[in-house]
């Protein structure tokens, strides 16, 4: 059995509304993670090691990357074979049923599945698998969006190991890009599509009302504008040092591009079957 959690403020009550009757009209199974708030960020990036006094992130994009963060520790805590891991404005297929209440249809050396609909193309490399009607589509490249995917026990452990990594020496990034930018392109294990997705984020389904942002306000500014707006004091030598790395990032992403001839692209959709 999948073990699913929601990720919502406690007095978010519309949204949990939308997220108990979409679970409960798939027959689904799930439980909600009350959202890590500001108040308590100090607290837990000294649990889990991590310096946030030179974080280039607002407070809200904090509060939402411990979230998930929180919720890979407790998959590793309860010795939870998989994890499933939503955000609280998701709309789900009609068939994820099938795919959200069990866990048989994975593949042993599956670690990290998005099943999210965020992108409608991205590129993929190496053989993909068939599963019933859909396939798992290995990402090769940025795929950004955290709002459904599901985690082994094991991707949870790579996953916090990466990001103490990552935060140490390229200081805090937000979740969905360490997830599906940086750890796809470095990462342990390998990171898979599930295509066609089993679940849309409510601003990205225009059939639908859109649900009012609350925990993901900063996060949805950060994807729709180039610049952050900073809560913490930056590290003077970081940002300095950043700077000067960021052109040839940004030259080894392009070659990586270029001389990736093995890559395809690859068309994601969403069926409401």
């Amino acid at each position: 059995m999948l073990k699913n959690y929601v990720i919502s403020l406690t007095n978010a009550h519309q949204r949990r509304m939308h997220i108990t009757q979409e679970f409960r009209q798939k027959n689904i199974t799930f439980e909600f993670f009350d959202a890590i708030t500001p108040e308590k960020i100090d607290d837990l990036a000294i649990k889990f090691g991590l310096d946030i006094t030179s974080a280039n992130l607002t407070k809200g994009e904090l509060a939402c990357l411990f979230s998930h963060i929180s919720l890979w520790q407790k998959a590793i805590d309860d010795d939870l074979e998989y994890i499933g891991i939503f955000e609280d404005d998701v709309y789900l297929a009609n068939s994820s049923q099938s795919f959200l209440n069990n866990t048989d249809w994975i593949p042993k050396d599956c670690h990290i599945i998005k099943v999210e609909l965020f992108e409608k193309s991205i590129l993929s490399k190496g053989p993909q698998i068939p599963i019933k009607d859909r396939r798992l589509v290995p990402l090769a490249d940025i795929h950004l969006g955290t709002a459904g995917y599901i985690l082994s026990k094991d991707g949870a452990i790579s996953l916090l190991k990466f990001h103490q990594h990552y935060a140490k020496h390229n200081g805090m990034i937000a979740v969905d890009h360490l997830m599906f930018e940086h750890y796809v392109q470095c990462g342990e294990y390998h990171s898979y599509q599930l295509n066609p997705c089993l679940c849309i984020q409510s601003d990205r389904q225009t059939s639908q009302t859109v649900i009012l942002s609350q925990l993901e306000q900063d996060r949805r500014k950060r994807l729709d504008k180039p610049l952050r707006v900073d809560t913490y004091k930056i590290n003077p030598y970081k940002k300095i040092w950043r700077e000067i790395k960021r052109p040839f990032l940004q030259f080894y992403r392009w070659m990586k591009k270029i001389i990736s001839i093995d890559k395809k692209r690859e068309t994601i959709y969403l069926t409401l079957d």
